[in-house]
């Protein structure tokens, strides 16, 4: 083990501590796997780096938040040449970030190092992300924090400096509201980690006092906003555990430790072993099948659970929307703590339940019900949300179940207006205000013949629909199958699953 890893290692704690801050515990069974994460999102990446450039990329295209990930990942495992290399990637990074104090995108970094500022009228998520400050901005932080013993006096000056003109870019903005959670959370951590670094008390009274508006909405119902997502509950563990393990004052460790505990909570109430997956609903994600795709929940599970049982495709292989598996460098770096009394949630499916959570201060709730072979989710929204594009991360009705040879099939609404979903076992109600209700099924082999508007007959499920919709219709879209019910205000799904 690199001897960067073995100071890492060092520590205790009576949770299991995933990452490579627990390799020092009498966790043995996960150290292959927390490595073999590790060097299979390094090695791919090896083979994506400039060196003249010092950026992941070609010529014409260099990332850089993934750069920032690459780099950190390098000094972590150092291996001969990696620290300088590492260090390097860092630097060309930090020499992406955008200085110009009159315009909104101050302080955060170019996406690609390429690409042109934005113009006058820029848009955000459009022409630039502002949320690059806090993704780049916690990895100088971590870099500084585990390696700033080895790092140049020159270089810690770069890093630093990009950290300030981070955070004071975005305490000009004033655009994020508590309830973003994931980038509200990693905001929280880099201000005040910067008050402590810089000195400067004016940050860390104010980075504290906005923890404490994120931790006091969470405290209502132990749930964040943006609730359940299989990509952002990742993000929020990792904002989280830079708190808990890292934060400015204690107040700050006793909150992220509250609220890692409690994410965690959450995921194993709505996480089916069985089916390698999360029920819905998604407040926000990229994929139905975690087995398919690469999600940050499932990166994280990924660190310790073998392949047959990990939400996540085999390392290596082929995955959708697979950037993000390299989070699995910082996340390695900085480790989470599940609670032990859940962790047998995440190998072996613990029986039929039916679940209800309240989202953030209550105006929302979460339904989900999990049985041995089937599982669904729905969001009752008090018609307050619903999907406006075919592209929208929410999904307020999930259904997900098991092939007959061991794949997932799901269901998921891809278009509705305003919404109510309640779930139930074998079902679920849907109310709208009004309008069309479109559902996306991916069941390979399914006959469309098979589908009509009151029973629709799947592999391996049965689903009797009632409706006061005037017309269904059914086609094919990328091998999926496309159900369309018009002008609809109420409908009720019940299934059976059928083993053949």
């Amino acid at each position: 083990m690199p001897q960067n890893l073995q100071t890492l290692a060092r520590g205790a704690c009576v949770c299991l501590f995933i990452g490579f801050t627990a390799l020092s515990f009498a966790q043995e069974p996960l150290k292959p796997r927390m490595n073999e994460a590790f060097n299979a999102a390094a090695e791919i990446l090896d083979a994506r780096w400039d060196s003249k450039a010092a950026l992941l990329g070609s010529n014409k295209s260099h990332t850089v938040r993934g750069s920032a990930w690459y780099g950190l990942g390098l000094i972590t495992r150092d291996k001969p040449g990696d620290f300088e290399n590492g260090i390097k990637t860092l630097i060309a990074v930090a020499h992406t970030q955008i200085d110009l104090p009159q315009l909104p995108w101050d302080g955060t970094f170019k996406r690609v190092a390429e690409e042109k500022l934005p113009p006058l009228n820029g848009k955000a998520y459009v022409d630039y992300d502002p949320n690059w400050r806090e993704f780049v901005g916690t990895i100088f932080a971590l870099a500084l924090i585990q390696h700033g013993d080895r790092i140049s006096a020159q270089d810690t000056l770069v890093l630093e400096n990009a950290i300030k003109h981070a955070i004071n870019g975005e305490i000009k903005q004033k655009r994020l509201p508590p309830t973003y959670t994931n980038i509200a959370l990693m905001y929280a951590f880099l201000w005040t980690f910067a008050g402590q670094r810089f000195h400067n008390d004016q940050y860390i009274k104010d980075g504290e006092a906005w923890a404490e508006k994120i931790y006091q909405s969470f405290q209502v119902n132990h749930s964040f906003d943006e609730f359940n997502s299989p990509t952002y509950c990742g993000v929020d563990l990792y904002a989280l555990a830079l708190l808990r393990r890292y934060g400015a004052t204690t107040r700050l460790r006793e909150i992220g430790a509250s609220m890692e505990a409690d994410q965690w909570r959450d995921i194993a109430r709505f996480y089916h072993a069985g089916l390698r997956n999360l029920a819905g609903p998604f407040d926000r994600s990229y994929g139905m099948d975690m087995t398919r795709y690469a999600s940050l929940v499932g990166v994280w599970l990924s660190f310790y659970l073998p392949n047959d049982k990990m939400p996540f495709p085999v390392f290596g292989g082929s995955m959708d929307h697979g950037g993000d598996f390299f989070c699995a460098l910082p996340y390695a770096a900085v480790g989470t703590r599940i609670p032990q009394d859940i962790l047998k949630e995440f190998s072996t499916f613990s029986g039929e339940r039916l679940v209800e959570r309240k989202i953030a201060n209550g105006t929302r709730t979460a339904t989900a019900w999990l049985g041995e072979n089937l599982m669904i989710g729905a969001e009752y929204t008090g018609l307050t949300r619903g999907i406006l594009t075919r592209t929208s991360q929410f999904h307020p009705v999930t259904i997900h179940w098991k092939h007959t040879d061991g794949s997932i099939n799901w269901i998921k609404i891809t278009k509705i207006s305003l919404c109510d979903c309640i779930a139930s076992k074998n079902g679920v109600s849907i109310t709208t205000d009004t309008g069309d209700v479109v559902f996306r099924v991916h069941a390979p082999g399914s006959d469309i013949k098979n589908i009509t508007q009151t029973r629709w007959v799947l592999q391996n499920l049965a689903l009797d629909v009632t409706s006061d919709a005037k017309k269904a219709k059914v086609r094919i879209e990328d091998n999926d199958i496309m159900i369309t019910y018009q002008d609809v205000k109420h409908m009720a799904i019940h299934s059976e699953y059928i083993s053949n």
